[in-house]
């Protein structure tokens, strides 16, 4: 009897586990940790969390992977492309950035998730870029914005979902503007229509939707 209610629970725990792993399915990327850092005119940001490999914005996912996205202000912008010193925890590497034309900025993904807890700097010429996770104080996580997202787009996902399949893939990324943090989320269906909330890092408030 009891070998019977010890398989009857690991079976139960098994199917909760993969159940709320189904339920993410379409979660083509989200940021789960935010670090920032600034020295000067100097200033940037890294993104962890996981995103679908290939990365198509097409509202159909695909396997994810661990990313950790760098992207950093530099001043003036005279190359297309520069290399930068990342610490972490006392070891250290060179990393390629290429130029972000739209915004002046310099990016690349390291391929690999950083941990919260890291000790991780950023090295160009003279400047010292010394990052802190800052969404470790904000008073909306991921986890509650992703349920804000879904919740102001419920009728558009009940209309997307057939068969308990969306026809469509989520993205839960920050958005910079003004010295201000938000989470920014979209779901892209299959024709590659948009549909976008933005959420204060702040509050549970929705500050813009389309």
């Amino acid at each position: 009897m009891k070998k019977i209610l010890m398989c009857f629970v690991l079976v139960f725990v098994a199917v909760g586990f993969f159940g709320c792993d189904k339920s993410d399915d379409n979660i083509s990327e989200i940021t789960t940790t935010y670090l920032y850092a600034q020295e000067g005119e100097y200033s940037g940001s890294i993104s962890i969390g996981k995103r679908e490999n290939p990365y198509i914005i097409d509202g159909k996912h695909a396997k994810n992977v661990d990313f950790s996205l760098i992207v950093l202000k530099l001043g003036e912008v005279y190359n297309q492309s520069v290399t930068v010193k990342i610490e972490v925890n006392g070891q250290t590497e060179d990393v390629k950035l290429e130029l972000n034309p739209l915004n002046s900025t310099y990016m690349a993904d390291l391929g690999y998730a950083l941990k919260e807890d890291d000790e991780i700097s950023v090295i160009y010429n003279d400047c010292h870029l010394k990052f802190s996770n800052i969404s470790k104080d904000f008073k909306v996580g991921w986890e509650k914005a992703l349920e804000i997202g879904k919740k102001e787009l419920s009728v558009v996902i009940d209309n997307l979902t057939s068969k308990k399949k969306l026809n469509g893939e989520y993205y839960l990324k920050i958005l910079s503007k003004d010295n201000d943090l938000y989470w920014f989320f979209t779901l892209v269906d299959q024709n590659e229509n948009n549909y976008n909330i933005v959420i204060s890092v702040n509050d549970e408030n929705v500050v813009y939707a389309s």
